[in-house]
């Protein structure tokens, strides 16, 4: 999330989890699972929910598992705990970085760099999110990118395959 301040990025990503009511991360949580979270009693262990999940013929992978590797299968977890985690994993949270356009800039490039990657940038917005966060992303970050020469300024080809193909 980019932002003229780093401050304001960093209330736009919170103002995401503010803004999502927890009912709607069992239907995520579920619907990525196939497993019916509104079910859940109020403590249990991550093993007992893996068990459930299997016994209910749905995925104990994603999310929950990501949880064990982080807990493991004897880590006990309210339910409460339980949404909370899976709102920060619905919301891309932890994988959303916040800072001004030259901040955002500095990190991609940083990463475009260490990795090796050479195939650009993937940029979004959250679903939930106001329409200034795709605003600020073209507005403020590409002519960021565009400056350091990370980012076209237009494209030679007239079709898709041309462009992609360069």
């Amino acid at each position: 999330m980019v932002a003229d301040t780093a401050e304001e990025a960093a209330r736009m990503k919170e103002r995401i989890i503010e803004s999502v009511p927890e009912e709607a991360v069992g239907v995520w949580l579920s619907h990525n699972s196939g497993f019916d979270m509104s079910t859940l009693p109020e403590r249990f262990t991550l093993r007992e929910l893996q068990e459930r999940i299997i016994a209910a013929n749905a995925s104990p992978v994603g999310f929950v598992g990501l949880l064990i590797a982080e807990h493991g299968e004897d880590g006990e977890i309210t339910r409460k705990e339980f949404f909370h985690h899976g709102l920060r994993a619905a919301t891309g949270y932890a994988s959303t970085r916040t800072g001004t356009a030259s901040q955002v800039a500095d990190r991609l490039e940083e990463v475009f760099e260490a990795t090796g990657s050479r195939g650009g940038f993937m940029l979004g917005h959250s679903q939930g999110g106001p329409r200034s966060h795709l605003w600020n992303l073209t507005n403020l970050l590409v002519p960021e990118l565009q400056r350091r020469g990370r980012f076209r300024t237009h494209y030679e080809g007239r079709t898709l395959k041309e462009n992609l193909a360069s």
